[in-house]
C-alpha cells in the first residue's frame, strides 16, 4: 500500500520537480504534505467526493437539551460538514423504529416561541455548524435516554505523516496525485501539461459520477387515480 510520501513524489514528477529514483528532501516533503492536506480539506466541503454517508447512534440525556459534535465532545466523533438525516430511536428489538426528526435552520429553530418544552420524542433538530464543536439542539427537551440516530458526511482523513498510507476507495489515489501535481505546478515553476491537467480534471470527475446519489420520484397517490369527468351536456 502506497504512502503520502509516494503519492507526493509521483506529483512532483509528473511536474518535473523529481527525475525518477529521485527522493524529495524533507522542506520539499513538508510543504507538499501541506498542500495535500489543504486540498483534501477543500474537497471535505464537495459532498460528491466524499464517498459515505455515515450512520451513528448517540444516547441522550434526559433534561439535556444542546450537545456538542466533534472529538472530544458530548457526541464523540468527528465533526460531521452535514447532517442529513435524523431519527430518535425507540422500542426493542425485533421492534425497533426510528421516528424522524426535522433538522431546521437557524431561522426555524429561532421561530420556537417555548424552547423548554420537554417530551421523549424531539420533533426539531438544530445544528450551528460551530467549530471545532458544533453545538446540536433538540426540541422538544428529551426527558428520556433515547437513543438520536445521526446519518451525516464526514470530512475526507488528512494525512498526519508523510509516512500515513493511503486508504482510500479505488479511483481516489489517481486524482489526488494528478491534482496535487496542478497545486505545485506554481510554487516550482512548472508549466501544467495539458495530460495532467486532462487526468486531473477527469479522474476527480469520475469520482463524482460515482459518488451521484439519485433520487427516487415520488408522486402522492391521489394524483395517480383515475379522475372522472363529467360531460355538461349529457349530465353523466
Amino acid at each position: 500500500m502506497s504512502t503520502a510520501r509516494d503519492l507526493i513524489a509521483g506529483s512532483m514528477r509528473l511536474i518535473g520537480a523529481l527525475a525518477s529514483g529521485e527522493t524529495a528532501t524533507a522542506d520539499q516533503q513538508t510543504d507538499a504534505l501541506t498542500a495535500l492536506n489543504s486540498m483534501i480539506g477543500v474537497w471535505s466541503t464537495e459532498q460528491l467526493l466524499i464517498w459515505a454517508k455515515v450512520s451513528e447512534d448517540f444516547t441522550l440525556v434526559p433534561s439535556q437539551q444542546s450537545y456538542t459534535f466533534g472529538t472530544g465532545g458530548n457526541f464523540n466523533s468527528t465533526r460531521p460538514q452535514k447532517i442529513e438525516n435524523a431519527y430518535l430511536v425507540t422500542g426493542t428489538s425485533p421492534n425497533v423504529f426510528e421516528i424522524p426528526v426535522d433538522i431546521v435552520n437557524q431561522d426555524q429553530w429561532a421561530s420556537i416561541t417555548v424552547k423548554t418544552t420537554q417530551s421523549a420524542i424531539p420533533q426539531r433538530l438544530y445544528n450551528d455548524t460551530a467549530y471545532p464543536l458544533s453545538n446540536i439542539y433538540l426540541w422538544p427537551i428529551p426527558n428520556a435516554a433515547n437513543t438520536l440516530r445521526l446519518y451525516s458526511w464526514k470530512p475526507l482523513s488528512s494525512f498526519s505523516t508523510a509516512d500515513s498510507t493511503v486508504d482510500l476507495p479505488p479511483g481516489y489515489e489517481e486524482a489526488l496525485r494528478y491534482n496535487l501535481a496542478v497545486r505545485l505546478a506554481p510554487e516550482y515553476g512548472r508549466p501544467i501539461l495539458p495530460q495532467v491537467q486532462e487526468i486531473a480534471v477527469g479522474s476527480k470527475a469520475a469520482i463524482k459520477r460515482m459518488n451521484t446519489k439519485f433520487n427516487l420520484l415520488i408522486s402522492d397517490d391521489a394524483l395517480l387515480q383515475r379522475v372522472r369527468t363529467f360531460n355538461w351536456l349529457t349530465g353523466e
